[in-house]
């Protein structure tokens, strides 16, 4: 047993969430008391990122700085010179291409001039608001331990200058990504060496890391030398969720949730699978619908477009994050496209834990068989695992079959099996790395 401690922690719920929430509410639910330094996240924070009740109603959170990064200026100039402030920079100035113009150019310029300016990323005028809250914070009360989260590096700047400060408290730095070494580095081979001898010297000062996956966390062993723990993402388990039920009738509704990573999330054998679907006279837009829920995602309106299957899908949105929620525990089917990449197991993605979370059948796609994901959904009987088009179509004739016949889709999810998953057990993992003396 852990004793409940006073934990401040540094991240911006914007993007902690839902894995800080989670865990800081099973940490709240054991006894211990929580503050959170974060920037502004807006009235409706509990509904836009999902906040589970005791971490919305018990942790205290304290917000400060602007919502503003190191873009700013540039932001400020552009609007001046005609761009649209509601939308998003990146895409209207892709827009003023000519139609032979290169956007692979286009990119490596703009993350050229991403990389002249944030240091350590573009969440760095929020570093000196933070350290300002948390050195109040620190007067006000003492705490026994400190965690910065990252994305945001900030955070950790913040954790670094607070751990100079004050010797003796306990400093855990969790990498939900990896910083210098992520898979996914955006910026120019030059900046990531330079990021690399920063990352070291920023987390020189750390008792302790923390990730998500065993991959990285040998990484981070690697490269910094210290204890790391791996504390994987998770689903809330201790609150039971608004009631939902998915509907009783046709389509069978297959929903996406979410950012897709096109590069690594391959759709396009999951639109050839309804192609051929479409194709046999197995099914019509009326008896299957692809939901995606997020933003717009234009690989997928082109390609559903070149196989003829664009009346079976639609695309709705973003929406907030409890409202996703909510429509992962109402859909037929939920889909999940693997990583292709066999060198990263992407066990660590916050959409798998929800979905498994979620109680519904799970179509897991692509990627490659042995997957620590994998393995896992299928000890759970957590829904089907297709990696081609055959499978696929296979896997959505059965389900579309089971609507009709009798007005459900069942899940047979085990239970037993997910339960070391949920964030009851991960904020005793937490608990007890935070807690080590």
């Amino acid at each position: 047993m852990t004793t409940p401690l006073r934990c401040l922690l540094i991240a911006d719920l914007r993007h902690a969430s839902p894995r800080w929430p989670a865990l800081a509410g099973g940490l709240i639910a054991k006894g211990w008391d929580v503050t959170v330094v974060t920037a502004p996240i807006g009235a409706d924070a509990a509904e836009e990122l999902g906040f589970p009740r005791i971490f919305a109603e018990r942790a205290r959170i304290v917000a400060c700085g602007s919502s503003t990064d190191a873009l700013e200026p540039i932001r400020k100039l552009l609007w001046l010179l005609g761009l649209r402030r509601k939308q998003s920079l990146t895409a209207q100035l892709r827009a003023q291409l000519p139609a032979a113009g290169s956007r692979s150019a286009f990119d490596t310029v703009f993350q050229t001039i991403l990389a002249l300016i944030g240091w350590p990323d573009l969440q760095a005028p929020w570093r000196g608001p933070a350290l300002h809250a948390a050195r109040a914070l620190l007067r006000e009360q003492s705490f026994d331990v400190l965690v910065s989260s990252s994305p945001y590096p900030t955070s950790h700047a913040v954790a670094a200058a607070l751990k100079q400060e004050h010797p003796q408290l306990r400093w855990v730095a969790d990498f939900r990504d990896l910083w210098s070494q992520n898979h996914n580095y955006p910026m120019p081979r030059w900046r990531q060496r330079v990021d690399s001898r920063l990352e070291r010297r920023m987390i020189s000062g750390a008792d302790a890391l923390v990730t998500t996956s065993d991959d990285w966390a040998d990484t981070l062993r690697e490269a910094h030398g210290k204890p790391v723990a791996v504390v994987r993402n998770s689903f809330v388990d201790y609150e039971t969720p608004a009631a939902g039920a998915p509907p009783a009738t046709t389509p069978l509704t297959v929903l996406y949730t979410g950012v897709r990573y096109p590069k690594q999330q391959h759709i396009t054998p999951v639109l050839e699978a309804v192609a051929a679907l479409a194709a046999s006279g197995a099914a019509t837009p009326q008896e299957l619908t692809l939901r995606f829920v997020g933003p717009f995602d234009a690989e997928l309106a082109r390609e559903s477009e070149r196989l003829g299957v664009a009346a079976f899908v639609a695309q709705d949105g973003a929406v907030t994050r409890a409202a996703a929620q909510r429509l992962q525990r109402e859909a037929h089917v939920l889909l999940y496209m693997q990583w292709e990449d066999r060198a990263v197991d992407m066990v660590s993605a916050l959409k798998y834990w929800e979905y498994l979370g979620s109680g519904r059948p799970v179509l897991m796609t692509g990627g490659h068989p042995g997957g620590t994901a994998e393995t896992i959904a299928i000890e759970a009987q957590a829904g089907t695992i297709a990696h081609t088009p055959t499978e696929i179509a296979d896997a959505l004739r059965r389900w579309i079959a089971e609507l009709k016949r009798t007005g459900a889709v069942a899940s047979h999810l085990r239970r037993e099996v997910t339960a070391p998953y949920g964030a009851t057990a991960r904020a005793q993992e937490l608990a007890q790395v935070l807690n080590t003396s």
